[in-house]
């Protein structure tokens, strides 16, 4: 019986061990849910996080507290190195919480379905998720922005009222990080999946959905009367693409 048995079993894999061995359970416990259509609440998709969380964030307490010499640099040995056994966790548990949120639907017909997310669930996965965008390695911030692609693309063929669950604050930092991340100049493996994304919102025209996420973010993000607004007007956001991703993402740039 996976449910009283399994799930739970591998569940508590996730909080024992090194962080690979817990990202390792969490991978695990991703597919027997896929596999098996047994999706757990997404209140308990945000426990695990929280959980890996919790833990990155004792580590870095205990990396912080070393003895180094005055003015040495505390080393990123966690959340902003790429491919860090940290972030390797971080990166599966948002997978796995972004993952039940692609198994809510608008309406519920099938038993592997979910109701859709309250406004406090769904926020409570963004500012997760940008959190770990912000602090995190260029590999965090390609693998998060693919998340968000796949779960606004679920919610708009839902038809979900996605601007609805979540307030101006959220809707600025995410327009803004989608921004950044469609201008860095690392890598265009970055830049082009964050175009596609903002493209994605903007084709999404049903009422509350993605384009007027995009247009209610940017809207506040300009307000002139917005303090340290860090978004910038369509017109010198797109100024700002590179030439080769803008040749590359013509058909997004368009939308």
């Amino acid at each position: 019986d996976e449910t009283g048995l399994g799930l739970p079993l591998i569940q508590g894999f996730i909080s024992k061990g090194s962080l690979t061995d817990r990202a390792a359970a969490t991978k695990a416990l991703m597919e027997v849910m896929s596999a098996t259509r047994l999706w757990a609440p997404l209140t308990e998709a945000s426990s695990l996080h929280s959980l890996a969380s919790d833990r990155i964030d004792e580590l870095q307490k205990e990396v912080e507290a070393e003895k180094r010499e005055p003015g040495e640099a505390v080393p990123k040995r966690h959340r902003g190195k790429g491919q860090s056994p940290a972030e390797e966790l971080l990166s599966a548990t948002l997978d796995l919480w972004a993952t039940t949120l692609q198994q809510c639907r608008k309406e519920v017909d099938d038993e592997g379905d979910l109701d859709p997310p309250t406004a406090e669930e769904f926020s409570a996965f963004l500012k997760a998720s940008l959190f770990e965008f912000e602090a995190g390695s260029l590999t965090m911030r390609l693998g998060v922005v693919r998340l968000w692609k796949h779960t606004f693309a679920h919610f708009a063929e839902e038809k979900l009222a996605v601007c609805s669950l979540m307030g101006d604050d959220l809707r600025l930092r995410l327009v803004a990080s989608i921004q950044d991340a469609s201008i860095d100049q690392r890598s265009e493996r970055l830049r082009r999946p964050a175009l596609e994304l903002a493209a994605a919102l903007a084709s999404d025209f049903a009422p509350g959905g993605g384009r007027e996420l995009l247009a209610r973010g940017l809207a506040v993000g300009v307000d002139a009367s917005a303090p340290g607004s860090v978004v910038a007007p369509v017109a010198s956001w797109l100024d700002k693409v590179d030439d080769t991703t803008a040749e590359i993402c013509r058909d997004q740039l368009v939308a």
